[in-house]
C-alpha cells in the first residue's frame, strides 16, 4: 500500500536501520550504469532512464517477478527514448507503485532490471547481468513486490 501510514512506517524503519545498524550505516554508492531518475519532489512526473557517469548517490532497487509479459523494457530501439523520458502511465501498476513508494521515501534513483539492461543486446545483457549482485548489495533499500 502507498498510504501515508505505510510510507511513514517504512521511513521510520529505514531511519532506524541506518542509525542503529552498523552494516546499514554506510555512505552512498556509485550508481549502476543505468538507473531510473525519478526527479525531484513527491510526484515523479518526469521519470527517465539515466546513464550514469560515476555519480555517488543513494538509490533503491526493485525485486519483482516479471511474469509472462514485460510490457516496458529497454531495447536498442527505445534506449534513446527512455533516456529522454518515460510517461508514468506506461509503467505497469507494480512498477508505478514502486516508483511512487521510492520517491515518497526520499529516493531520486530506482534500479529496475528490465530498464537497466538493454534486453535485446546480448553483450549488454551479459555485462550488466554480471553486476546485479553488486547492484542489489549497494542499494540503500530493496523494494520487494
Amino acid at each position: 500500500s502507498g498510504s501515508d501510514e505505510v510510507v511513514a512506517r517504512a521511513r521510520t524503519w529505514l531511519e532506524f536501520c541506518v542509525n542503529n545498524h552498523r552494516q546499514c550505516h554506510r555512505p552512498p554508492s556509485q550508481l549502476p550504469k543505468r538507473i531510473l531518475d525519478l526527479g525531484h519532489g513527491t510526484r515523479p512526473l518526469n521519470v527517465k532512464l539515466h546513464e550514469t557517469r560515476g555519480e555517488v548517490e543513494k538509490y533503491a532497487a526493485l525485486s519483482y517477478p516479471w511474469g509472462t509479459e514485460v510490457p516496458l523494457k529497454t531495447l536498442a530501439t527505445n534506449l534513446d527514448s527512455h533516456l529522454k523520458g518515460i510517461q508514468i502511465e506506461t509503467f505497469s501498476r507494480t512498477l508505478r507503485q514502486s516508483i511512487m513508494f521510492a520517491r515518497r521515501l526520499g529516493f531520486r534513483y530506482l534500479w529496475i532490471d528490465a530498464l537497466y539492461i538493454i534486453q535485446d543486446d546480448a553483450d549488454d545483457w551479459a555485462e550488466q547481468a554480471a553486476q546485479m549482485a553488486s547492484i542489489f548489495s549497494s542499494a540503500s533499500i530493496t523494494i520487494s513486490a
